[in-house]
């Protein structure tokens, strides 16, 4: 049989594996296992070579193990599909060599389809875990909000349980395989055998005692109600898992609204805060520090300094735009003293102008007076001159008639 351990990130999938390793389900060469580390004390039982080719599936259409919306295989390029299937195919074929075999990657939730392509006798074993207790183990890893964790583990659940539609499904609680190992982990061998995986041997309290450390059961939900962290249709898949229902009702179920608009959201502002690669090098131009954390640190460690370094980039990009701005505000400053001044001498250049153009104005009105007083000097005169070579021998008279006589309109205009 060929054995695939499906579940959130979180879930207890790493410690249902190392069950099924220890009944005898080969899980592949040891040069190819991840190993363990202080986020995974006792191993993640996932092989390099697979989780690779997964991560290569989420990242030719865009995608990330927390970037999930809109999903799909279908969107890789025919290359990439080929490849992959060549892979996978190599993949199981040396396993085939082994069987029972088992593969473990909480990506298959979603990248199983092209995995099932190259199998004859798959079963899935389901590994689930409160979503209280995945959204608070997300938060200390991650820092992702409540909300957040809680729809991701929508999100996984929903699309291992699409893709396990044709393939038969053993469920298996994290919380009872940790409470009670003893009687999950033989509930879930007789559950194998009942499908055809009749090689695997039972475990003694010695294997038990070895697998399982019940300190390494972090993040419990203890007494919250689950139900006031999720919306109706969440909480509904939740409690089919908790009860032990039938997952059939299951297997063609989309992830809820709620859970849709608070991934979407999320993605929306990690997509907001990306910084390029090429920032990550360093400027030796503007002395802005490189971003690469140090080598042999845990991953969550690594993301805690890669985060920190993010940080002292950004403060450094900020002084240095924080010292143009103000060079540039001083520049402002400068050039509008500058404005101001030449208004102010322009306002002078006018007043001066203005008192130019009164004193013109005056000396013109002066002039014309001048020559309106000289051109009626100058008619008087001609008449006078007239009036006494025509009439020498009556003075009076002519003096009595000048005297009364209206004045010519055309002269005086």
């Amino acid at each position: 049989m060929q054995i695939f351990v499906l579940g959130m990130h979180r879930s207890g999938t790493s410690a249902v594996t190392s069950v099924l390793v220890r009944m005898g389900a080969y899980p592949g060469p040891e040069q190819q296992s991840i190993g363990a580390n202080e986020e995974n004390p006792k191993g993640f039982y996932e092989r390099r070579d697979v989780v690779d080719l997964d991560v290569e599936a989420f990242t030719a259409i865009g995608a990330d193990w927390h970037r999930v919306t809109g999903f799909d295989l279908e969107r890789r390029r025919d290359e990439q599909r080929q490849d992959h299937a060549a892979r996978i195919d190599t993949i199981v074929s040396e396993l085939d060599g082994h069987r029972p075999w088992v593969l473990k990657d909480p990506r298959m939730c979603f990248t199983l389809p092209i995995w099932l392509a190259a199998c004859d006798r798959p079963v899935v074993v389901f590994a689930h875990r409160c979503p209280i207790e995945v959204a608070d183990s997300l938060r200390v890893r991650n820092d992702f909000a409540h909300v957040v964790g809680i729809a991701l583990w929508e999100a996984y659940t929903v699309e291992a349980l699409r893709n396990c539609r044709d393939v038969p499904v053993v469920p298996v609680s994290y919380a009872d395989l940790v409470s009670d190992p003893r009687t999950t982990t033989a509930r879930l061998r007789r559950d194998l055998a009942d499908l055809g995986v009749e090689s695997l041997r039972s475990l003694d309290a010695g294997d038990l005692d070895d697998i399982i450390d019940r300190d390494l059961y972090r993040n419990r939900a203890d007494h919250r109600d689950p139900a006031e962290f999720m919306n109706a249709t969440q909480f509904a898949l939740y409690r089919a898992m908790r009860d032990g229902s039938a997952f059939d009702e299951f297997f063609d179920a989309h992830l809820s609204e709620g859970g849709r608009i608070t991934l979407e959201e999320f993605e929306a502002e990690l997509e907001a805060e990306r910084i390029p690669d090429e920032a990550f090098a360093g400027d030796e131009t503007t002395g802005e520090p490189a971003m690469e954390p140090r080598k042999g640190m845990s991953p969550r460690y690594q993301r805690l300094e890669r985060r920190y370094l993010e940080l002292a980039q950004l403060q450094h990009r900020t002084s240095r735009k924080r010292a143009e701005a103000e060079s540039a505000y001083e520049k402002a400053k400068q050039h509008a003293q500058r404005l101001e001044e030449n208004v102010t001498g322009l306002r002078e250049r006018l007043g001066t102008a203005e008192e130019s153009y009164r004193v013109a104005k005056d000396k013109r009105d002066e002039a014309l007076e001048a020559y309106r007083r000289e051109k009626a000097r100058h008619r008087t005169g001609e008449v006078n001159d007239d009036s006494e070579s025509d009439s020498r021998s009556e003075p009076a008279a002519r003096d009595a008639a000048s005297a009364t006589r209206e004045p010519n309109s055309e002269h005086e205009s």
